[in-house]
C-alpha cells in the first residue's frame, strides 16, 4: 500500500510541459495584477470576504510555484544562451513594476551585506489610483526574491509634485535623476524654480543650524557640570545635547520630527533621511542601546530622583560618543544641502 504521495508521470509530463511552453512568470505577474484590480474594485467597501486570509496563503503558494518553475526554466534557457542572469536590482524594479504599475520608482538606499542585498525606495503612483497603499503594500510584501529584501515607500504623483513645487527639502533631495531607477513614459516632474531651492536651503539651515548651536551649548554645559561633580545633570545635559542633534538633522532635512524622547523613535525617520546615522553612538548594537538607555534614563530621572548615578567610564564614553555625533550631524547636512548647487528634478 502507497504512504506517501508521488507524482504520476502523466501529471509530471504535464507539469514540464505546462513550465515549457507558457511564461509562467508572466503568468504570475498577470494573476498578482489581476488580484490587485480585485482589491482595488471589491474592498473599497472596506468589508473583507470571510475566505480572504485562507485564500491569501493558498494563492501566494501558488505564485511562489509559478516563481519557481518559472525560475528554473529561465535559468536553463539562459545557461543554454550564455546569457547573463539579471541583478537583484533589476528583478525588484520589474516586480514592482509587474505588480503596481508605477509612475516612477527612486532609489533611496542600498547596500549590501553577507551576499544580501537591501533596497529602500520611494514608489510613485498614479494620482488617479484607488486602491488604498496598505494594500499594495500587501502584494508587494508577497515579494519572494533571493538575497534581496525591499522597504517601499508609496506617494501619489500629485503629493510629490506638489512637495517639490513648495520646496519640501527631502523630496527634493531623493526625487532627482541620480536616484531614478523607473520611469514611464509621462512627463518628468517640474524642477522648482531656483528662488524656491534658494529659500527652502535657507530654511532647512536655518532649523538645523538652530537646534545645531544650542546642542553645542548643551555639551559645554555638560562638561562644567561633570566637572562641578553634578554628574546626574551633566548626563541630562548630554541627552539634550543628544537629542538636539538628532532632531535638527531630522526637522531640517524632513520637515519634522517626532514627538518622542525616545531614541529607537527617533533613529527611524534617520533611517530614510540619513541612513549613514545608523549609528549614534556605538558601532556595537549592545553598547548603542546600552549607551542609549542611560541618555534616557537621564532625561526622566536625573533631576527628580535620587536613583540615578552613572560611572566615570560611562560619562566619558558619552561625552566622546555625543561629541562625534555632534560633528557628523553637521558634516552629513553639509553634504546632503551640496546637492543643490546644481538642481537636477526626475
Amino acid at each position: 500500500m502507497q504512504t506517501q504521495y508521488t507524482l504520476s508521470e502523466a501529471f509530471s509530463e504535464s507539469l514540464v510541459n505546462f513550465f515549457r511552453f507558457n511564461d509562467t512568470l508572466l503568468l504570475k505577474e498577470s494573476l498578482r495584477r489581476q488580484f490587485i484590480d480585485y482589491l482595488d474594485y471589491e474592498l473599497k467597501s472596506g468589508l473583507v470576504p470571510l475566505y480572504f486570509n485562507d485564500y491569501l496563503y493558498a494563492f501566494n503558494s501558488l505564485l511562489d510555484i509559478l516563481d519557481e518553475g518559472g525560475k528554473e526554466i529561465q535559468s536553463f534557457e539562459l545557461e543554454k544562451h550564455h546569457q547573463p542572469l539579471t541583478t537583484a536590482k533589476e528583478k525588484v524594479v520589474a516586480f514592482i513594476k509587474a505588480c503596481i504599475n508605477p509612475e516612477k520608482i527612486f532609489l533611496l538606499h542600498h547596500d549590501v551585506k553577507d551576499n544580501h542585498e537591501h533596497f529602500d525606495l520611494l514608489v510613485v503612483i498614479p494620482s488617479t489610483s484607488a486602491t488604498s497603499f496598505s494594500q499594495y503594500e500587501q502584494v508587494i510584501a508577497m515579494a519572494n526574491m533571493e538575497n534581496a529584501s525591499v522597504d517601499v515607500s508609496l506617494h501619489k504623483s500629485e503629493v510629490i509634485q506638489q512637495q517639490l513645487n513648495e520646496g519640501h527639502f527631502y523630496y527634493n533631495m531623493v526625487c532627482n535623476k541620480e536616484n531614478l531607477l523607473y520611469s514611464n513614459e509621462l512627463p518628468a516632474f517640474s524642477c522648482p524654480s531656483a528662488a524656491t531651492l534658494q529659500a527652502m536651503a535657507t530654511n532647512a539651515e536655518k532649523q538645523f543650524l538652530q537646534a545645531h548651536t544650542k546642542a553645542e551649548s548643551f555639551l559645554e554645559a555638560a562638561s562644567e557640570s561633570y566637572g562641578k561633580r553634578e554628574p546626574e545633570m551633566a548626563t541630562f545635559m548630554l541627552q539634550q545635547a543628544v537629542e538636539l542633534n538628532i532632531r535638527g538633522l531630522i526637522t531640517a532635512l524632513g520637515g519634522n520630527c517626532p514627538k518622542t524622547h525616545c531614541f529607537g523613535e527617533l533613529k527611524k525617520p534617520l533611517r530614510r533621511y540619513a541612513p549613514e546615522l545608523h549609528w549614534l553612538l556605538s558601532i556595537n548594537k549592545a553598547e548603542e542601546n546600552r549607551l542609549l538607555r542611560i541618555l534616557e534614563r537621564a532625561y526622566l530621572e536625573a533631576r527628580y530622583s535620587a536613583d540615578f548615578s552613572i560611572s566615570d567610564n560611562d560619562f566619558t564614553l558619552l561625552t566622546d560618543g555625543a561629541e562625534l555625533l555632534h560633528e557628523k550631524t553637521e558634516a552629513i547636512f553639509k553634504n546632503k544641502t551640496g546637492v543643490f548647487k546644481q538642481p537636477t528634478i526626475a
